[in-house]
C-alpha cells in the first residue's frame, strides 16, 4: 500500500493513503427514534429536536424519525455516560418531551469478563431477538476504554448464521484489551442509541359539553331535563385510536382525575396517589407582590406560624379556576416581623396571582390511598389515570402524587362514572336549569362511552363520543317517552 512520509512540527509521520478510515472518526447516527402523537399514532407536524451536547447535530426526517449525528470518537464520553447525552423533542400543540432518561436507560453494561480477542459480548439489559432494536448487524458498538488505553473501543455488530441470544452481541473486530469483571461494570452502548417510539402528549385539554333534553310526551317539543332527576356517567375510555379499532367496548374504566393545574413533574406509572383531607390552619395571609406563573417564591405577610424549614401547604386564592396548592421550602424570616418574607415553594406556580391575593395555610387531617397511577404522566399534563375504580374517592379532592423522589400536591376532580353491573352513577354531573352540562377537562383520550338516565324517561342506549382535541366536543342527550 502507498505510504506518504511527512513532517508535522518536527515529528515524522507516515500516512497510509489506501487504508480505510477508522469507522469511529466517520459521521454516524448517534441517536435514533420515532416520534408520534400518543393518541392517533401519527407523527406530528413541524417536529423539532434540540440538544445541549457539543459536537453533535440534530436531524429530523419524514414520518416522525429524528435523532443526532456526529463522530463517535468525538463524543465517546457522552455516549457512555449517564446524563451527558441529552435531547428534547417538541412540536406545536404538544408538550415537549425530554429524552435524557430514555437515553440513559438504553445504555448497556458487560455482565461477564471479556478476554482480548473476544468477538462476542454478554450485555444487560438484553436486546430481544428477532428483531433486534439496538444491536443489528452493521451497527456500531462502543465499549468503555480499558485501563491505560487512549480511547474507547469501537466495533461493528457482526452478522451470524444463527440468531444470538438476546443478551449477547457479536462484534468485529474483536476486543483488543481485556475487560475483567468489576464494580461498577464496564459500560457499552449501541451506535446509534435506538430509543423506543416516543409518544407526545398534547398540550391542551379537551372540552366536552352538551345539553340534555327530554320529550314529556310523544310528539311534544323537547324541554330541558329536570336537574335533580338527570344522571350521566362515563362507562369507559379508549385511550388511543388503535384501541378504538381493536375493541368495540372500552378497554379502560372511567378512572380519570382532571387536575386543577398542570403537573410540575414527570411521574412514572405505579406512582402512589393519595386523597388528602385539608383544613384551614392559622390566619389568612396575603401576597405582598404579584406572582407570575412559573414563580418559585412568594412574598408573604404575615409569615409567623410558617415552619422555617418548609413543608407547609398553602392554598392561593379562595376559589375560582386559578386556585392552587403549593408546598413551602425552607426560608429565612426577616428580622422585622412587620416586613414580608420571601418564601420559596417546591413547585412553580401554575397561574399568575395579583398582589393581595389571599393565601391560606392548610393542615392535613387525613389521607386515604387511591389506586396507583396507571399511565405515565409528564410535566404539563392536566389529567391522571388511576389503576382502579375511583367511585369511593371524593368527587373533588386534594391529590398527592408521590414517586418517592418527587412529590406534588394538586386539586383534582373525578370523572363522573357509571357502573353497568351495579347500575349506579358516581361523582354526579350537575346540569343547569337549561339542561346544559360539562364534563371535567379531558386529555389523552380518543373516545369515551357515556350512559345517561332521567327519572320517568325511557332508558337511552350508551353513547360513544369520538373526541377531537382541536375543537369543542358536543354531547347531545335527548330522552324520548
Amino acid at each position: 500500500m502507498a505510504r506518504l512520509h511527512v513532517d508535522v512540527e518536527g515529528q515524522p509521520r507516515t500516512v497510509a493513503l489506501d487504508d480505510p478510515r477508522a469507522p469511529q472518526i466517520e459521521t454516524w447516527a448517534l441517536l435514533r427514534t420515532r416520534v408520534v402523537d400518543e393518541v392517533s399514532g401519527e407523527p406530528p407536524r413541524n417536529l423539532r429536536l434540540v440538544t445541549r451536547t457539543p459536537c453533535v447535530q440534530p436531524r429530523v426526517a419524514d414520518d416522525g424519525l429524528c435523532g443526532l449525528v456526529g463522530r463517535p470518537r468525538a463524543v465517546a464520553g457522552a455516549l457512555l455516560t449517564d446524563g451527558a447525552l441529552n435531547a428534547e423533542v417538541s412540536a406545536p400543540g404538544y408538550l415537549p418531551r425530554v429524552l435524557d432518561a430514555a437515553i440513559d436507560a438504553a445504555r448497556r453494561r458487560l455482565t461477564t469478563a471479556a478476554a482480548p480477542g473476544a468477538d462476542a459480548l454478554d450485555v444487560a439489559p438484553p436486546d430481544p431477538v428477532p428483531p433486534r432494536s439496538q444491536f443489528r448487524p452493521g451497527r456500531g458498538v462502543l465499549v468503555e476504554r480499558a485501563a491505560g488505553a487512549d480511547d474507547e473501543e469501537f466495533a461493528i455488530v457482526r452478522a451470524l448464521a444463527a440468531a444470538p441470544s438476546a443478551a449477547q452481541v457479536a462484534i468485529t473486530p474483536p476486543l483488543a484489551a481485556a475487560r475483567a469483571l468489576r464494580v461498577p461494570p464496564w459500560r457499552l452502548t449501541g451506535v446509534p442509541i435506538e430509543l423506543p417510539e416516543q409518544r407526545l402528549h398534547r398540550a391542551g385539554v379537551i372540552a366536552v359539553a352538551g345539553q340534555a333534553l327530554r320529550q314529556p310526551a310523544a310528539g311534544a317539543l323537547p324541554v330541558p331535563v329536570v336537574p335533580a332527576q338527570f344522571r350521566l356517567g362515563v362507562v369507559g375510555l379508549w385511550w388511543t385510536d388503535a384501541e378504538v379499532h381493536a375493541a368495540s367496548s372500552p378497554p379502560h374504566g372511567p378512572d380519570l382525575l382532571a387536575l386543577g393545574a398542570a403537573l410540575a413533574f414527570d411521574h412514572a406509572a405505579g406512582a402512589a396517589l393519595q386523597a388528602c383531607t385539608l383544613a384551614a390552619a392559622g390566619p389568612q395571609r396575603r401576597l405582598r407582590g404579584a406572582a407570575a406563573a412559573g414563580t418559585r417564591a412568594l412574598l408573604l405577610h404575615p409569615w409567623s406560624g410558617l415552619a422555617a424549614g418548609g413543608g407547609d401547604v398553602l392554598q392561593i386564592e379562595a376559589s375560582g379556576a386559578e386556585r392552587e396548592l403549593v408546598t413551602t421550602a425552607a426560608f429565612t424570616a426577616p428580622a422585622d416581623a412587620r416586613l414580608p418574607a420571601r418564601v420559596p415553594i417546591t413547585t412553580p406556580l401554575a397561574f399568575p396571582h395579583a398582589a393581595l391575593a389571599p393565601v391560606q395555610a392548610l393542615s392535613e387531617t387525613a389521607t386515604s390511598a387511591l389506586p396507583a397511577l396507571a399511565r405515565e404522566a409528564q410535566r404539563g399534563d392536566r389529567v391522571l389515570f388511576a389503576a382502579g375504580p375511583l367511585a369511593a374517592a371524593p368527587t373533588e379532592l386534594a391529590l398527592r402524587i408521590d414517586t418517592g423522589s418527587r412529590t406534588e400536591l394538586c386539586l383534582a376532580r373525578c370523572l363522573p362514572g357509571y357502573d353497568s353491573v351495579a347500575d349506579t352513577f358516581a361523582h354526579g354531573l350537575q346540569a343547569d336549569t337549561d339542561g346544559r352540562f360539562a364534563l371535567p377537562p379531558l386529555a389523552r383520550v380518543a373516545r369515551l362511552r357515556v350512559v345517561a338516565a332521567h327519572d320517568g324517561q325511557a332508558a337511552l342506549p350508551a353513547i360513544d363520543l369520538a373526541l377531537d382535541p382541536t375543537a369543542d366536543n358536543v354531547l347531545p342527550v335527548l330522552f324520548t317517552p
